[in-house]
């Protein structure tokens, strides 16, 4: 949604905090270019196994070693595709890291799958993504899936 708001444009944003839904007023801003080069730096080298995590409309794959010394993190999964749906709606994009969901840490994609099955549907849910080298929260809605 953001990607998709004129900056300059003032928003109304929904937040979990502390597991208390709050509202919140936001300025848009563009995002710094350096940030643009950053995320695209986050692009696995060599092919992986992927895995797709349904209720997200989304595909993961492990971290390889060489985006944990780029970016200095040492858990997570790398988004690398985006289908219409919870993930899209959320704001992730390919080259982004989830490192946790609903307050637990992510290893890897078979623990991401697990934790996500057990979630409940039509709830929000805090998500710890990281692009480039900055980290922000972010709130998806899984479906029954």
């Amino acid at each position: 949604m953001v990607g998709n708001t004129v900056p300059g444009t003032h928003a109304s944003v929904g937040i979990l905090h502390h597991g208390v839904a709050e509202t919140k007023n936001v300025l848009v801003t563009a995002l710094p270019k350096n940030m643009d080069e950053q995320s695209s730096s986050t692009q696995p080298a060599a092919p992986a196994k992927t895995v797709k995590i349904s209720r997200m409309d989304i595909h993961v794959q492990n971290l390889t070693p060489d985006i944990e010394k780029q970016l200095d993190v040492h858990h997570g999964v790398v988004v690398v595709g985006v289908s219409e749906g919870p993930a899209a709606e959320a704001g992730l994009m390919p080259g982004m890291i989830i490192q946790q969901i609903n307050q637990q840490d992510v290893q890897n994609v078979s623990e991401l799958a697990h934790i996500v099955a057990g979630l409940p549907k039509d709830q929000p849910i805090p998500m710890l993504v990281r692009q480039g080298k900055a980290s922000i929260y972010v709130v998806i809605t899984l479906s029954k899936k």
